[in-house]
C-alpha cells in the first residue's frame, strides 16, 4: 500500500497546485473513485451482484459508473462554480474508514 498511498497523495496535490497555478483562468479538480461495479472489477463482484463489496461500504451499496459521472456532470456545473483545487471521492464512504478495497 505505501507506493499506492504515495502515488494518490502526489495526484490530491498536484490537483491543488495545478488550480492553485490557474486559479482564475479555469477550475481545477479530480475525481476519486472507489470499487466500482465495471467488467474491469467483475471478479470482485459478479457472485453476489455486488451485495457483499456494497454490505461493507458506510453507504451501503457498491458504487456503480453513473455515480462516477454524476460526480464529474456536477464538478463540471456552474453550480460547482466556486470549487477548484479538491478530490472528490466518490467510494461509498470507504474513505472514511481504511480506504482499502470493500471486498473481504
Amino acid at each position: 500500500m505505501v507506493s499506492y498511498a504515495a502515488a494518490k497523495a502526489a495526484l490530491n496535490q498536484m490537483t491543488r497546485t495545478i488550480a492553485s497555478d490557474l486559479a482564475g483562468r479555469v477550475r481545477v479538480n479530480a475525481v476519486s473513485p472507489g470499487l466500482v461495479r465495471t467488467t474491469a472489477t467483475r471478479q470482485m463482484w459478479e457472485t453476489d451482484g455486488g451485495a457483499a463489496a456494497g454490505a461493507n461500504l458506510p453507504v451501503g451499496r457498491l458504487t456503480e459508473p453513473d455515480d462516477i459521472a454524476s460526480a464529474v456532470c456536477f464538478l463540471l456545473s456552474d453550480e460547482a462554480r466556486q470549487i477548484t483545487g479538491i478530490t472528490l471521492d466518490v467510494d461509498g464512504g470507504n474513505h472514511l474508514g481504511s480506504g482499502r478495497t470493500p471486498v473481504r
